[in-house]
């Protein structure tokens, strides 16, 4: 077996998997190659994770999940939506779930958005301003600014407010 090449450290982190309450239905095209038939559709949901450094007394989440109001996602969003998506429910946002769970959204350090699509990103502007989101190398240059600023953009100005 080789070696992860992992630094050795008294550091521990809580890491908790968190159900999005997001249940959809997709076109099976966008994810494998070649379609069997028979299974041209995906059924399909999302986890997040809570990170936890209590020593640091850091909370970051690794995505967001999707947002529940998904009419407000930008045209471009939902254009993509209508396309690929065969049926959606989401019961919750991801902050309602952390907080009914008794995390406070002032905890938060940082959100991670590990890529770009809608399921991911959650709804930012329900989180304080001081929670920072982090993102790829590349981000800011390929997707902002927001919608309306950019009538084709992914995300919406208020997500970078």
């Amino acid at each position: 077996m080789s070696s992860l090449n992992i630094p050795d450290s008294t550091s521990t982190v809580r890491l908790r998997a968190i159900d999005t309450k997001t249940k959809m239905c997709v076109s099976a095209s966008g994810f494998v190659q070649p379609i069997i038939p028979g299974h041209e559709n995906l059924n399909l949901t999302s986890v997040t994770f809570l990170i936890e450094h209590e020593g640091a007394g850091k909370k970051v989440l690794f995505d967001c999940g999707a947002r529940k109001d998904f009419e407000n996602f930008s045209p471009f969003i939902k254009s993509r939506l209508n396309l690929n998506v065969r049926g959606l429910k989401i019961e919750k946002d991801v902050h309602e779930i952390v907080t009914g769970a008794g995390v406070k959204l002032e905890d938060l350090d940082s959100m991670i958005w590990s890529h770009w699509h809608w399921d991911h990103h959650g709804a930012p502007e329900k989180y304080p301003s001081k929670v920072e989101v982090v993102v790829g190398p590349g981000f800011k240059k390929n997707f902002m600014p927001g919608y309306p600023t950019n009538p084709n953009a992914i995300f919406l100005d208020a997500n970078f407010a």
